[in-house]
């Protein structure tokens, strides 16, 4: 009986033991990981942040210094990109005709002189036909009319009689010249006509190099001599149509460096300003800015709606990139590195220009380091509190 209870008082000793060292590893797993989560909180001062260097790359925080960079005051603005009036071109019907072959496409580009279409039709050969009799009543009718200046010399033929062969031969001078203009006009070879070969079909040139933009016509299609049948653009010399309000207009000069984008792109297209508009829309109270691309390569479509920034003076100002900033509302702040943290700093920003900002406020900034990236990150931890305050 003795043993039994030694046992089991063995066995209530046993127990015990373990269940003291399972509390005594758990109190400390708890206080490891407590530890650990307090090393990865920034340490906030009344106004100092201070990170360890783990928790700046986590974050991918960089530290540097302001740089004196060329940065322009702007004019934004918005417009099109347009073709000037005489690279539009038009290609009309020169005669009445049946459309032969239309191999091209809206949008295909043509070298000058590339044959668009034919055309035919049975009035080119009346035409052509004409010609030819005009010309060999020429002969005759001048024949005629030196044959009665000699019987008017010998006063065997009237001068009246003479006068009437001279009407008729000049008469017939205007018929064939009138016939040669107008089947030259149209594309027949009257040298050929004169030899005996008429030509059936007529041929429709690119009259320059550039896009097709409309084609008004398909094979077997009946068109007349005053319709339209091609629209053709001449994309070499574009330009750019800005809107710019009156207000800004007396900042502008002619040869301003401009940068020109389109809304949802990163890339712009360098351009500057060729002409300036005078007359201001009543409604808007814009006037037109007429720009140049300085490499026609950059060039846009027509019609290609644009967003613009002309440059003004150009001056050389402390700036920083512009991830280096926090805006709120109205005001803007740095994070600058100082007693072993960051203390926020409130700046004025001005000027911009190819990710950097124009920086204004601080006593040196050739000696001063600040957060240039990742200063949001440290932004966020002020706004949420985290980490002990130093008293």
């Amino acid at each position: 009986m003795k043993l039994i209870h030694v046992l089991i008082g063995s066995l209530i000793l046993f127990v015990s033991a373990g269940c003291a060292n399972q509390s005594g590893g758990s109190d400390l797993a708890t206080s490891d990981l407590e530890t650990a989560e307090q090393s990865s909180e920034p340490n906030i001062s009344s106004d100092l942040i201070r990170l360890d260097s783990a928790q700046m790359a986590l974050a991918n925080i960089s530290v540097g210094s302001p740089e004196q960079r060329p940065i322009s005051d702007f004019v934004e603005c918005t417009g099109y990109i347009e073709l000037p009036p005489n690279n539009r071109h038009l290609v009309y019907a020169a005669t009445k005709g049946f459309v032969g072959k239309v191999p091209q496409l809206i949008g295909d580009f043509v070298r000058k002189g590339t044959l668009l279409t034919t055309l035919r039709h049975p009035e080119l050969i009346h035409k052509q036909r004409l010609f030819a009799e005009a010309a060999s009543q020429l002969s005759t009718l001048r024949k005629d009319v030196e044959r009665k200046e000699t019987l008017a010399g010998a006063d065997a033929a009237s001068q009246r009689s003479l006068e009437e062969a001279e009407a008729v031969y000049d008469r017939q001078i205007a018929t064939f010249r009138g016939l040669a203009a107008e089947l030259s006009m149209v594309g027949v070879d009257t040298a050929q006509v004169l030899a005996g070969e008429f030509q059936t079909s007529i041929g429709v040139y690119a009259p320059v190099s550039g896009y097709i933009e409309q084609i008004n016509v398909n094979p077997g299609k009946l068109v007349n001599d005053n319709q339209l049948l091609y629209e053709v653009l001449d994309v070499e010399h574009q330009h750019i149509e800005l809107n710019v309000y009156a207000k800004d207009l007396r900042k502008l000069k002619r040869d301003q460096p401009m940068e020109v984008y389109v809304p949802g792109t990163e890339r712009p297209s360098s351009a500057y300003v060729y002409r300036i508009g005078r007359s201001i829309d009543p409604e808007d109270k814009t006037a037109v800015v007429h720009g140049h691309f300085h490499n026609e390569a950059d060039a846009l479509p027509p019609g290609t709606y644009v967003q613009a920034r002309i440059f003004l003076d150009t001056a050389r100002v402390w700036s920083v990139p512009e991830s280096a900033v926090i805006r709120s509302e109205n005001t803007a702040s740095v994070f600058i590195q100082e007693d072993g943290g960051f203390r926020q700093k409130e700046v004025s920003v001005g000027r911009s220009r190819n990710g950097y900002l124009e920086i204004r406020g601080l006593e040196d900034p050739a000696n001063t380091r600040l957060v240039v990236k990742g200063a949001y990150y440290v932004h966020g931890t002020v706004d949420s509190g985290e980490g002990g305050h130093d008293h």
